[in-house]
C-alpha cells in the first residue's frame, strides 16, 4: 500500500467515525426528548380522573390589602417618579420607575400607551382577585396628571375620550401600577409532579405548593397567557403539537416564604384571545396542561363555576373591578364585545369538564 493509498484509507476511516459519531448524537437526543415527551403526555393517561380538595389558597395577598393600596393611590400626591435597577424581575420586566407618593409607600409604574395592554393587565388582576387565588400584586391604572398643583395618580377628569385610553392627552402620562413588593425572586421552574399529584399522602402544605400550580393552569387557560407557561414552548416549537419540557416558567416569582407570584399579564385577554382563535397550536397546548390537572382547589371551581352561570361574566368582573377601583375601569375600556364572548366560552369549557366535581 503506498502514501497515498494510507492517506485515503486514514480520511475515510475518519469521515466513517465523526459520521457515526453525529448519528449517534442526534439519536440519543431524540430519545431523550421523545423520552421526555412521552413522560408528558403519560401524565394525562396514567391521571386519575380529576378531583377536589377543600384546601384554601395561601393568599400572598388579599382583598383588605387591595382596598388599601388603591386608597393610598388615589387620596395620596406623587412626590417621585425615578428609573433605578431593582437587580430583580421587575428592573428586567421594564418595571425600573419607581414611584413614591406623599404617605411614604413606594409602586413599580410601566408605561403604557396601549390600551389593550392596559385592559390585560386590569381583567386578569381582577380575575385573579374574584377567583380568590389573590397570588398577583395590587395593581390599578394612574394618568399623573396635576390636580390643584398636585401630581395625582388617578382618572384625569371628564372621563375616557370615546374608544380610546388616555395615551397623549394633555399634561397626563397613563401607567400600570403594582403594589412595590420585597423579595420577590423570579427563577421559578415547573416541578415534573406539579400536576400529577401521584403523593397524596403529602402534608396540606406540600398539597398546596401543588395546588399552586393547577391554579396557575387554570387561570392562564382562562386568561389566554401566552406569555408564561407557553413562553418556552413556543420559542422551541412553535410549528409542532408536542409539548417542549419547561425550563424556567417566565413571567412568574416566588415570594420571601416560597409562594408563587404572577406577575405580567398583558399577553392576556384580547391579544391572546385573538392569537388562540387563529392558532390551534396556541390553544391545544393550553388545553394540554389543563387536561394534566388532576386534582383542583374546591374553592376555585366554586368561583370558576358561580362565574360560569353568570349570562355575562366580563359583566360581573366590570362591577367587581368598579366596586374596587372606579377610577381604573375609566382608564381601561371594557372588553371587547369577541372578548366577552372566548371568556364565556372557556369558562364553560372548563365548568363542562370540572363542575361535576363540586357533587362529591
Amino acid at each position: 500500500m503506498n502514501g497515498m493509498d494510507h492517506v485515503g484509507n486514514c480520511l475515510k476511516f475518519k469521515t466513517k467515525f465523526f459520521f457515526c459519531c453525529g448519528l449517534t448524537a442526534v439519536a440519543l437526543l431524540l430519545l431523550h426528548v421523545i423520552g421526555r415527551q412521552t413522560a408528558l403526555l403519560s401524565i394525562a393517561v396514567r391521571s386519575p380522573p380529576p378531583s377536589v380538595m377543600r384546601i384554601d389558597s395561601l393568599g400572598v395577598f388579599s382583598e383588605p390589602e387591595l382596598t388599601a393600596f388603591v386608597e393610598a393611590l388615589r387620596s395620596s400626591s406623587l412626590e417621585e417618579i425615578h428609573k433605578t435597577h431593582l437587580g430583580s424581575w421587575a428592573a428586567r420586566k421594564g418595571l425600573n420607575n419607581i414611584g413614591t407618593l406623599s404617605n411614604g409607600d413606594k409602586v413599580l409604574m410601566k408605561e403604557r400607551g396601549n390600551s389593550y395592554q392596559m385592559q390585560s393587565e386590569l381583567f386578569s388582576y381582577y380575575l385573579n382577585c374574584y377567583l380568590e387565588l389573590w397570588n398577583a400584586p395590587p395593581t390599578a391604572l394612574g394618568c399623573a396628571s396635576k390636580i390643584n398643583g398636585k401630581m395625582m395618580l388617578a382618572a384625569p377628569m371628564g372621563g375616557a375620550p370615546e374608544g380610546t385610553s388616555y395615551d397623549g392627552a394633555e399634561n397626563s402620562t397613563c401607567f400600570i401600577i403594582y403594589k412595590y413588593v420585597e423579595g420577590l425572586k423570579d427563577t421559578v421552574y415547573m416541578p415534573d409532579h406539579a400536576t400529577s399529584l401521584e403523593a397524596v399522602s403529602r402534608s396540606p402544605r406540600e398539597l398546596n405548593r401543588l395546588l399552586e400550580w393547577s391554579d396557575l393552569i387554570l387561570f392562564d387557560f382562562l386568561t389566554a397567557h401566552g406569555d408564561r407557561l407557553l413562553d418556552n414552548n413556543l420559542q422551541l416549537a412553535p410549528h409542532v403539537d408536542f409539548i417542549v419540557p419547561l425550563k424556567r416558567v417566565s413571567n412568574l416569582a416566588k415570594s420571601s416564604t416560597g409562594e408563587l407570584v404572577l406577575i405580567d399579564h398583558e399577553a392576556t385577554f384580547h391579544r391572546s384571545y385573538a392569537k388562540a382563535r387563529i392558532s390551534s397550536v396556541m390553544r391545544g397546548r393550553l388545553l394540554y396542561y389543563l387536561s394534566t390537572v388532576s386534582v383542583f382547589r374546591r374553592r376555585t371551581l366554586e368561583r370558576v363555576c358561580w362565574l360560569c352561570a353568570q349570562s355575562d361574566p366580563a359583566a360581573v368582573l366590570e362591577d367587581y373591578i368598579s366596586k374596587h377601583d372606579p377610577d381604573s375601569l375609566l382608564i381601561s375600556s371594557g372588553l371587547e364585545p369577541e372578548d366577552r364572548t372566548e371568556l364565556k366560552e372557556r369558562l364553560l369549557q372548563v365548568c363542562s369538564n370540572t363542575c361535576h366535581l363540586l357533587k362529591h
